[in-house]
């Protein structure tokens, strides 16, 4: 009898052993597929993301490129506007006028005028904090 106590202690430590093997094997499988989920949602998140940024970057590229066009444009009308202007003060002053008596909106311009400086300190100071993300 005591060889066969021996040889079910041993079947029944094998068996022992082999469940703990298969439950340990079966919750590393459990984790392995949560990480892989768990990894599969952040890729896809960082995907998105990275989509979202090149849209911007472009939108950012194609509006700052517009701007700037736009900005050469305002600074040229302000250069003519601002000689009329001068031409206009220098006329009148000969015949002992104010500008404003033959130009109604002329104060309303000189202060448009004066605001195309501003416009291009708030201008650089957008562009400075842009410049990273732009070409």
């Amino acid at each position: 009898m005591s060889t066969e106590k021996r040889v079910f202690s041993k079947l029944f430590k094998s068996k022992k052993i082999d469940l703990s093997i298969a439950a340990d094997l079966d919750a590393a499988v459990e984790t392995l597929n949560e990480l892989m989920s768990s990894n599969d949602a952040l890729v896809e998140n960082l995907s998105d993301i990275a989509e979202e940024m090149t849209n911007l970057k472009l939108d950012l590229d194609y509006t700052a490129d517009l701007e700037s066009e736009s900005f050469e444009e305002l600074r040229e009308q302000g250069n003519v506007v601002d000689e009329l202007l001068g031409l206009l003060e220098s006329k009148v002053g000969e015949l002992g006028f104010s500008p404003s008596d033959l130009f109604p909106d002329y104060n309303d311009t000189i202060y448009l005028i004066e605001n195309i400086n501003g416009n291009g300190q708030k201008r650089d100071t957008v562009r400075y904090n842009a410049e990273p993300f732009l070409n």
